[in-house]
């Protein structure tokens, strides 16, 4: 096996989201926290095995390989137009996530308030089919707790995220396979507004890069009262504060001028 692949950074930047040309019988591999990502290309086709065995990280994001650890369970690809160059990627999971905050935070009347909530990304493994990507395959890091977000009447099935949303960044930890999403909680009426849940739909955000972390675009959650709804508002740019941030990837559905009605975004206060 020849073991020279050629890896490709975006833009020439070192990052751990990167394509990786790798000529047939070649293999590569991509690691980062609990994942660990083997490609082979074997007569046109492609190869994926996944192993979580902490021992096989490497120290690099990726890199190619002259050898394959066989007792791994292979899956393959026959895919009907050659592809030599492969792509590591974060995704979001394909449910609405639902962020509890570290502590019930109460919102006065006529204020708002910041907070930042670190949501799960999937890694997603495609190839290069003419100007767009195949997806091979899409990793969850870990696997996500189904709940609830509703009443016994309406509602909708999410995944519960384990990460808590916090007032500062600072207290945010710096982690990989997570994405900071800026959010802002205004409250209009004349109620304190007491959150403890927020549902946020991955389909609206867009990802950035800015240094080592991820970031969404910012969301902005308005409570008019009671017998209102709420609305929520997805930018459709990177948060303002943020130098060089680089676009990896668009929203599936980019908000239009209209706001989202979410009926279920906050317990609201007892009569």
């Amino acid at each position: 096996m020849n073991p020279t692949a050629d890896i490709k950074p975006p833009s020439g930047k070192e990052s751990r989201w990167l394509s990786i040309r790798i000529a047939e019988n070649q293999a590569a591999v991509w690691s980062v926290e609990n994942i660990t990502v083997f490609a082979q290309r074997v007569l046109g086709d492609w190869m994926l095995a996944r192993d979580e065995n902490p021992d096989l990280l490497i120290e690099r994001e990726a890199r190619q390989i002259s050898w394959l650890p066989l007792h791994l369970d292979w899956k393959r690809w026959a895919l009907e137009r050659e592809a030599s160059e492969i792509r590591f990627w974060p995704a979001f999971p394909d449910r609405p996530l639902v962020v509890k905050t570290r502590m019930p935070v109460i919102v006065p009347p006529h204020s708002s308030v910041d907070l930042y909530v670190n949501l799960p990304v999937w890694l997603e493994v495609s190839v290069a089919q003419n100007d767009s990507f195949y997806t091979l395959d899409t990793i969850a890091p870990a696997k996500l707790s189904n709940t609830w977000y509703g009443t016994h009447f309406e509602g909708q099935l999410c995944y519960a995220v384990k990460s808590r949303a916090r007032r500062s960044l600072d207290d945010l930890p710096e982690e990989p396979l997570r994405a900071v999403c800026p959010l802002k909680i205004r409250n209009r009426s004349q109620d304190s507004l007491p959150v403890e849940k927020i549902r946020i739909h991955p389909d609206h955000l867009y990802l950035y890069q800015s240094r080592n972390r991820l970031w969404t675009n910012p969301v902005v959650a308005t409570f008019e009262g009671k017998e209102k709804h709420i609305e929520l508002n997805y930018h459709n740019e990177a948060p303002p504060f943020l130098k060089k941030a680089r676009s990896i990837r668009e929203a599936k559905q980019p908000q239009r001028r209209e706001s989202i009605i979410d009926r279920l975004f906050f317990r609201t206060p007892e009569a």
